[in-house]
């Protein structure tokens, strides 16, 4: 294949004419047509102004969709490089190109049916791209999502323990985002909360030793002086061995439970009958987890009306006492086990007294002053 034009050189002073010829072969531009044509029934061609084929993609097809020179000029002028036709009942698109220097058109012919074919596969083969990445797009929303939820669900039940009063810690996040902040956030106010119910804690045990203490300091001055005042007493009647032994008792007795209790049913009690004269009993059990003491008298009696503030720290006793060294030896036993125990008062007027003394069979810490 040969391609010729001619041209003018000048030599010397002097122009020339003279004819170029380009060789080639042919072959060149049919597989560079081929390479080109993804279309089943499709066919590339160049064609000059001779309406020659220069090359062809496919040397039959060419000849059945050949289209004149004129055509594809005037085609190519008017319709914007793209045409529709209809050749041997069969609907064609093609398209041009124009070679300038040669003055060539390059013509690709696409059938309609493998052209709307092979755009319906790809349309397809989009569709289930889209597809796929659709429902791989909704996979990892919903891993995303469940872990998201998982770790909220995480900090939530923590949370909830709170109102059980249980208070722990979580582990220290991986992912240092929002729901990682929470939970940092969690984990100081835990720590804080922990410090504060231990702060608690400790200042409540330090206002009930205080307040043991208080009242301990509150019943020893007022027993010492009930006593000194019953020894003086003694001494006025000139009963010297009966002094002896309530010096001697003093002494020993100062710091036991039972004492003011007994001390109330003797100056309260006995000593308030006309002949100054009774009994005391003093008895004791063991009832399920508590030690129970009873003291019994068969003094004068308490009578009803006053029987209920006796252990309320505001009544008085029949002598015009205040009754404070009863109410401070019930609520020392109850600061050291707590309100189920205690004293139990029931009375009646004329007969006597009974006061029960409840106290648990084992202390509870090793930490509780001693009485």
């Amino acid at each position: 294949m040969a391609y010729i034009t001619s041209t003018t050189f000048y030599f010397q002073g002097h122009a020339y004419r003279a004819y170029i010829a380009a060789y080639t072969s042919s072959d060149n531009f049919t597989d560079l047509l081929k390479d080109n044509l993804t279309v089943d029934g499709s066919v590339s061609y160049i064609i000059n102004d001779r309406n020659a084929i220069v090359a062809s993609s496919d040397q039959s097809q060419s000849g059945i969709y050949l289209l004149d020179y004129d055509s594809i000029e005037d085609s190519f002028m008017s319709s914007n490089n793209f045409i529709e036709r209809t050749i041997l009942d069969t609907t064609v698109y093609a398209g041009f190109y124009n070679i300038k220097q040669p003055g060539w058109f390059m013509v690709t012919v696409l059938p309609a049916g493998p052209l709307i074919t092979q755009s319906n596969m790809i349309m397809v083969q989009y569709i289930l791209m889209y597809l796929a990445f659709l429902v791989l797009a909704l996979i990892l929303a919903h891993y995303m999502s469940r872990s998201i939820t998982n770790r909220i669900s995480s900090v939530i039940h923590q949370m909830s323990k709170v109102r059980k009063g249980s208070l722990s810690p979580m582990e220290s996040p991986v992912y240092h985002d929002e729901i990682g902040d929470l939970i940092d956030t969690y984990n100081y106010m835990t720590r804080k909360m922990d410090q504060l119910m231990a702060d608690q804690a400790k200042a409540a045990e330090e206002l009930r030793i205080a307040e043991f203490h208080s009242l301990q300091a509150q019943i020893n001055p007022h027993f010492l002086y009930n006593t000194m005042d019953m020894i003086n007493w003694l001494a006025q009647q000139g009963r010297t061995d009966d002094v002896s032994t309530a010096v001697q008792s003093l002494s020993r007795f100062y710091k036991l439970t039972l004492q003011p209790l007994i001390e109330n049913a003797v100056l309260h009690g006995i000593l308030e009958k006309d002949d100054k004269t009774g009994t005391i009993v003093l008895t004791g059990w063991i009832e399920d987890t508590s030690i129970v003491l009873l003291i019994s008298d068969d003094g004068v009696g308490i009578p009803s009306e006053k029987l209920s503030a006796i252990l309320s720290g505001n009544g008085n006793s029949t002598s015009g006492g205040t009754n404070i060294a009863v109410y401070n030896t019930h609520r020392r036993l109850q600061i050291l086990y707590g309100p189920d125990y205690g004293l139990t008062y029931s009375s009646t007027p004329g007969s006597g007294t009974e006061v029960e003394i409840r106290i648990p069979a084992i202390r509870k810490s090793a930490t509780e002053p001693s009485n």
